[in-house]
């Protein structure tokens, strides 16, 4: 059976990468398939954003990144990383022609790589006074980029906010905002970001202040403390959606909560299993008790 990366979808197609080294391109009106794309090594995690440049970005699952005209899917670079198989877990994501990509370069911690390119995004290079970002932890959950700043979270809580100045082009990339570690076992963190916000899903939920005049990072509020949770977080406008599984619950919670302070908008409790169903013969009805406590009737 063929395991297939997460789908890359951009300008009406889809990219979908194999762990047989295929990069199959998707019309996302019809449907159809017309090009494929094979690569001498298994591809392990999607390829990065499609970018204003005109070149997507391609991960080997060891040693290389591939540099694709958007076009035509051609391979017209190979930048050598030197990343180990299996090391590289997340797509790499572009900021004013500067590419990063996440290494978990060991058994507990990642190097951040920041590479320069040309107008064209080609000719990748490390600059001269960037070296790797290391960060405790494994990055597990997308980067993300807004504007001229990249986000990155690693499963112990670690975080690092970059912003880029192609006009340094000794040391176009400076950390604007850090977070140390919060977690002493690995647990997926997921987050939101907003240029000068952040917001964080792990074994609770926070929202943040980037202050890069400082580089700092500062709490607003917490919320769901010691419940993880389980997906990634969504927004639509000043609305954040989560799911999490609450203390002392067997259940998924889904929540809609307010982006300024967390506050809870609605929740609704699934896959929460029955603990107890009677039946009344006379009534002709049967009743069932959930895990939370949620008397059903059904006549």
């Amino acid at each position: 059976c063929e395991r297939f990366a997460p789908p890359e979808v951009a300008g009406g197609r889809i990219l979908l990468a194999t762990a047989t080294g295929q990069l199959w391109e998707i019309d996302a009106a019809s449907g159809a398939s017309d090009r494929r794309v094979q690569f001498p090594q298994a591809l392990p995690v999607e390829p990065g954003p499609f970018t204003g440049s005109g070149v997507v970005y391609q991960p080997g699952t060891h040693s290389h990144l591939y540099a694709l005209a958007a076009d035509s899917l051609e391979c017209v670079e190979v930048y050598y990383l030197g990343h180990r198989a299996g090391t590289v877990a997340v797509p790499p994501v572009a900021a004013l022609n500067h590419l990063f990509v996440a290494e978990n370069a060991g058994p507990d911690y990642s190097l951040l790589h920041v590479l320069a390119a040309d107008a064209k995004g080609l000719k990748l290079q490390k600059p001269a006074e960037v070296e790797p970002i290391r960060m405790a932890g494994h990055v597990v959950t997308p980067l993300l980029q807004v504007r001229n700043r990249v986000m990155a979270v690693t499963n112990l809580g670690e975080a690092r906010v970059i912003e880029v100045d192609p006009a340094n082009a000794k040391k176009p990339a400076k950390v604007v905002g850090s977070l140390v570690k919060t977690a002493s076992q690995p647990i997926p963190s997921h987050a939101l970001f907003e240029y000068a916000q952040l917001w964080l899903g792990s074994d609770r939920f926070v929202g943040y202040d980037v202050q890069a005049s400082r580089s700092q990072i500062n709490r607003r509020w917490i919320k769901h403390e010691q419940e993880p949770f389980v997906a990634p977080l969504h927004q639509i406008g000043k609305t954040v959606f989560h799911a999490r599984r609450r203390r002392g619950s067997s259940g998924i919670s889904v929540t809609a909560a307010k982006m300024e302070d967390g506050a809870q908008i609605w929740r609704t409790d699934v896959a929460v299993p029955i603990v107890a169903v009677v039946g009344d013969a006379e009534r002709r009805q049967v009743t069932a008790i959930s895990g939370l406590g949620d008397l059903f009737r059904v006549a």
